[in-house]
């Protein structure tokens, strides 16, 4: 059984507390590329498009927007390749991080009054293992780089998609941020 958040000592609250808001906001922007994935490759009926949007990693949707904000159609938009290479290549790299974070063993260390947080990954022959310390601050450094990577998916979805999905990510209008 778990123990509520709490029990624990305050350091491990703060890294907890930050390990859950870089997968929340992970998971926000995982969510905002499937519905507007969805939108537009169903034509505005996105409900026919999530079985198929919902099977493709994150990895797959970010080259499939990709491709699709770089389709002939769109290619004529003023600044679209540079914005959407950009996030691109932003949105590549925290998804790896994600991964990194995310299934790795995590050990608190204590060092002259400092909480540095000892990660490491699990070795095999399949993987590479990495390991190396990180401060609280270094993971505020990487849940803001996921938070950007969020918001400007936001600003180039409505600069771009908007007329294709009537301007909408999620039902209610609104991207999740």
């Amino acid at each position: 059984m778990s123990k509520p958040l709490d029990d624990f000592p305050e350091h491990e609250q703060r890294f907890l507390r930050k390990f859950f808001e870089f997968v929340n906001a992970f998971n926000k922007f995982d969510q905002n590329l499937t519905l507007a994935l969805g939108w537009v490759v169903s034509g505005g009926a996105p409900y026919m498009a999530y079985p198929l949007v919902t099977k493709l990693t994150t990895h797959e949707k970010i080259d499939s927007l990709n491709k699709i904000f770089s389709s002939e159609h769109l290619k004529s938009k003023d600044n679209l390749l540079k914005d959407i290479n950009g996030w691109a290549t932003q949105a590549l790299k925290v998804k790896c991080l994600r991964n990194d974070i995310v299934h790795a063993q995590w050990q608190i260390l204590v060092k002259n009054d400092s909480h540095k947080f000892f990660h490491f990954r699990n070795s095999s022959p399949s993987n590479n293992s990495k390991s190396g310390e990180m401060s609280i601050d270094e993971f505020d450094e990487i849940v803001a780089a996921m938070e950007k990577v969020n918001a400007e998916f936001g600003h180039i979805h409505q600069k771009y998609l908007g007329p294709y999905t009537g301007g909408r990510v999620m039902p209610d209008n609104k991207l999740h941020t």
